[in-house]
């Protein structure tokens, strides 16, 4: 078994209109394979993007390369809801 080894490239906390606590984000470099390096985004809770949604939005955060995963990562924070926020409990 190859252990699992991560960079943790940038932290942002956002304030969100409603809810009473700071929703979390980091930005991860992905050591274990030197032959194929990409970076992720990871949330510390996750909501639906509208009412209308039956299930809460769970989005793929992965990029090539900081810029692309934080692009990915950024967007989601920008339109965070309050509706059905959920704890993402492996952050």
């Amino acid at each position: 078994m190859k252990n699992e080894i991560y960079e943790i490239i940038k932290e942002y906390e956002v304030s969100v209109e409603g809810i009473k606590f700071k929703i979390k984000g980091k930005i991860l470099k992905d050591l274990t394979d030197n032959q194929n390096i990409f970076y992720f985004g990871v949330l510390s809770h996750y909501c639906k993007p509208n009412e209308e949604s039956s299930t809460v939005y769970y989005p793929s955060l992965t990029g090539q390369d900081f810029e692309s995963a934080k692009h990915l990562l950024i967007l989601y924070l920008e339109s965070f809801t309050t509706i059905d926020v959920t704890k993402n409990d492996s952050y």
